[in-house]
């Protein structure tokens, strides 16, 4: 996947400068007492590649953290959200690649951040998916694999929860990761 990932990331930044006011594909923010940075490589008939460093207040690799999680969720639409286990590739770097995003347009990616002492912080992240050109096929939005615990991407906005079912099997394990959309502009449709 670390080949795949710098690819789409090398294909983005040769496409067009990224930085913090180049569509949200680049930023960085406070979460917690870590900080993250992050680069986004947006794709429709491609995946999306995310890739995040996290320090500590003291500027090194964060080295408490359990678990990170990312999720994609378009502002005004009824997609619902698509997210992935970002994998960790080095100390305090993790990566996820995959087909999060349905269309082009205005999107929001949620990071979570477990901490080894069970600590969760959130953040989200504004970002721009530039229309790209038709390669042909576009394909199936990625969903989690079911490695025994069954994972359910939710988004929630005033107007309502998308998915609002999720379909269970009796004493199999279920996390439900929600991604908060506040007044998505086109409303609940």
């Amino acid at each position: 996947m670390r080949p795949l990932l710098a690819a789409l990331l090398f294909l983005a930044a040769a496409a067009r400068p990224v930085s913090a006011d180049d569509d949200g594909l680049h930023g960085q923010r406070a979460l917690g007492d870590l900080t993250v940075e992050y680069w986004l490589a947006p794709g429709v008939y491609r995946p999306t590649a995310v890739e995040l460093h996290l320090t500590g207040m003291d500027g090194a690799p964060a080295s408490d953290v359990r678990r990170v999680d990312v999720q994609f969720a378009m502002e005004g639409m009824n997609h619902g959200a698509r997210g992935a286990e970002a994998a960790l590739v080095q100390p305090g770097v993790y990566q996820a690649a995959g087909y999060y995003l349905a269309m082009s347009g205005a999107w929001w990616m949620a990071v979570r951040v477990e901490r080894v002492d069970g600590r969760l912080v959130s953040t989200r992240f504004p970002f721009v998916a530039p229309p790209e050109p038709t390669t042909g096929t576009s394909y199936a939005l990625d969903g989690r694999p079911d490695d025994g615990v069954q994972v359910e991407d939710v988004a929630a906005s005033p107007e309502g929860v998308i998915p609002d079912h999720i379909g269970t099997t009796a004493g199999h394990p279920v996390r439900v990761e929600v991604i908060y959309v506040d007044s998505p502009p086109c409303g609940p449709s």
